[in-house]
């Protein structure tokens, strides 16, 4: 009697979605989430990312059996991305191929992206590819599952907050709070476990590009914080408050008055303590279930990196690093080459590495949610200038504090150090046009 046929190996495939319009995130919401809503009842594991390789478009990622892809997902995909497509279509002008192409093999170069640039591929149109898992970026298969276990488990609040955007929430109010709440909650530093340390890098990451933006770029983002001041302190306080039952320092009084871009008519002046400091949509409820979501991701990296799973990399000269170029214009940076105790800790302690791979998955959920990435530079600047007033804290002088006690193996201002490193992002990026968690199995840059 002959035995039954082996079951075929899952395989990864990705429905390159070509959508040039700036209606994309109905196209999520309306077509992609059902697709995948459908996928995950049929055990196939599914998400959505963006993209500008070939011109914008999202890529909808599955990972499912020959068999299920034929019966379940591609018939999803036709019938409800492509209805949807022939009902919304994308009517935005073709993007001009000759003039994106000098800044897409910048992208290209940076991100370790291979594939083709051009042509285009047609608006409104969908077709199928194996999905490069980028295996050789993320440092090794078990980096690549975890960061698809990531995207996977992080489907439904990618869906929850772009209707948050899609009801009036700012896209940049909410990212600034998701990166709050990620570094007061889960940097975990021994001798302040809270955002007076996670917030360095921030701090970090904006020097790294206006080290090298010139100073135009750099006052841009003085401006953009001294017009939010207010609301940017105000935002700080809440989402703390969110967190822990006492707000941070002083308490303002009065009205916040409003900036552009970040309204704060869902942040209480008073800096009510507990949940209720921030209201719906995006509020404390959407905090917690955020760093709930996240958090357990980090266990199971600490125990794969501990097991030997995860490899451990060498630490890179400064040029590897990719801060060789900063050195001169960011004391920040210097101070980091200049200590070799401080490295060796950025690179080796899994607590600190841990916490780099928090702050690289929220950088990667930005990019899903459509936050550019010069955006989250800025924020990156506004949400360090606006912890550092209301602490009375600076990184700089963390930083600079660490670098005097290398000679120390293990003491408090060393441990300031370790959170100066943060997402090599502006270096190299995953398929999504966000930073790629090389944290995930090796270290990350220094460069913001």
């Amino acid at each position: 009697m002959a035995g039954n046929p082996p079951t075929a190996e899952p395989q990864w495939r990705a429905a390159h979605v070509a959508y040039f319009g700036d209606d994309t995130d109905q196209l999520i919401l309306r077509a992609v989430r059902p697709v995948i809503e459908r996928c995950a009842a049929h055990g196939a594991a599914a998400h959505v990312l963006r993209h500008w390789r070939r011109g914008p478009h999202l890529r909808l990622v599955v990972r499912a059996t020959p068999a299920v892809f034929a019966e379940v997902v591609e018939p999803a995909v036709r019938e409800l991305i492509g209805g949807h497509l022939r009902a919304h279509p994308s009517t935005a002008p073709a993007p001009d191929e000759d003039a994106l192409l000098p800044l897409h093999r910048r992208l290209a170069e940076a991100e370790r992206e291979t594939g083709p640039l051009t042509p285009f591929s047609p608006d409104n149109s969908i077709t199928w590819e194996a999905h490069d898992r980028r295996i050789d970026v993320l440092g090794c298969p078990v980096g690549a599952d975890e960061l698809a276990l990531f995207y996977e488990r992080t489907n439904d609040l990618l869906f929850e907050h772009l209707e948050a955007v899609a009801a009036g929430l700012p896209r940049e109010t909410l990212a600034l709070r998701l990166m709050l709440a990620t570094a007061h909650t889960l940097c975990r530093h021994p001798q302040d476990p809270s955002i007076r340390r996670g917030f360095v890098s921030f701090r970090s990451h904006a020097e790294g590009y206006l080290s090298t933006a010139g100073p135009r770029a750099r006052q841009g983002f003085e401006q953009r914080y001294a017009a939010n001041r207010a609301v940017l302190t105000a935002q700080v306080r809440a989402v703390v408050a969110a967190f822990d039952p006492v707000p941070p320092g002083p308490v303002p009084t009065g009205p916040v008055p409003p900036g552009p871009g970040l309204p704060s008519t869902d942040v209480p002046a008073s800096g009510t303590s507990g949940a209720a400091a921030l209201a719906e949509p995006g509020g404390a409820a959407t905090l917690h279930r955020w760093v709930a979501a996240i958090d357990p991701l980090g266990s199971r990296w600490t125990a794969l990196y501990e097991a030997g799973e995860i490899p451990e990399a060498e630490i890179p000269d400064d040029e590897e690093n990719g801060i060789g170029g900063l050195l001169s214009a960011s004391p920040l940076h210097r101070a980091i080459s200049d200590s070799p105790t401080y490295k060796r800790m950025m690179y080796r302690d899994p607590r600190f590495l841990r916490y780099r791979l928090m702050l690289n998955y929220t950088y990667l959920h930005l990019s899903r949610l459509g936050l550019p990435g010069l955006s989250r530079y800025l924020l990156c600047h506004l949400a360090a200038d606006a912890v550092e007033e209301v602490y009375g804290v600076s990184a700089l002088q963390l930083v600079l504090a660490t670098a005097e006690n290398t000679g120390t193996a293990r003491g408090p201002e060393t441990e300031e150090a370790k959170e100066t490193e943060e997402s090599e992002e502006s270096e190299e990026t995953d398929e999504s046009g966000g930073g790629a968690p090389r944290a995930v199995a090796v270290p990350a840059r220094t460069r913001g």
